[in-house]
């Protein structure tokens, strides 16, 4: 069974970008800025190195630039280890062994509301920054078919380089 999840990017003004992801949507572990499992906040923060690191204009702090930007790292991922969930979709690598084409992804999609299965629900607030200046994150397990929001006391803090930025 996948663990599903939905990614919310948000500023001031509430979720200005909702993402649903089908897999490995567990919070994984990730202390002081080293990935010790994987999962979402591993991915995170891959890629938001990724993004500081590789482009100039990275709009660490504009949710629905961000959210893009995060759909399309998350599809390349999903498409370069060769997840294919029918053998005759698309084409082949040369080595066989997954499609060959960057649009070949499912497991990855925007959406207007979270999906009633997610196990979890996390918030990436581009108004607030780490210590390198990524968002912080807020994440929060979801029971299946969640109908209520998480109350303030059911969200955990994640600064992925281990500490809030410093105050001007």
């Amino acid at each position: 069974m996948s663990t599903r999840s939905n990614i919310h990017f948000v500023d001031e003004h509430g979720i200005a970008a909702n993402i649903y992801r089908h897999s490995d949507g567990y919070p994984g572990n990730v202390e002081e800025g080293q990935v010790l499992g994987g999962g979402v906040l591993g991915d995170l923060l891959k890629f938001f190195r990724k993004l500081k690191a590789e482009v100039p204009d990275n709009r660490l702090n504009s949710p629905e630039q961000l959210a893009a930007k995060y759909l399309v790292w998350q599809s390349q991922e999903l498409t370069k280890y060769g997840r294919i969930y029918d053998p005759a979709e698309g084409p082949r690598d040369e080595d066989g062994r997954g499609p060959a084409h960057p649009l070949q992804f499912l497991g990855v999609s925007p959406c207007m509301q979270d999906h009633g299965d997610i196990e979890y629900v996390y918030e990436i607030d581009c108004d607030k920054q780490d210590r390198e200046g990524f968002p912080v994150i807020r994440w929060a397990s979801a029971t299946p078919f969640l109908e209520i929001e998480p109350t303030e006391g059911d969200w955990t803090t994640v600064y992925l380089t281990g500490d809030p930025a410093k105050a001007a």
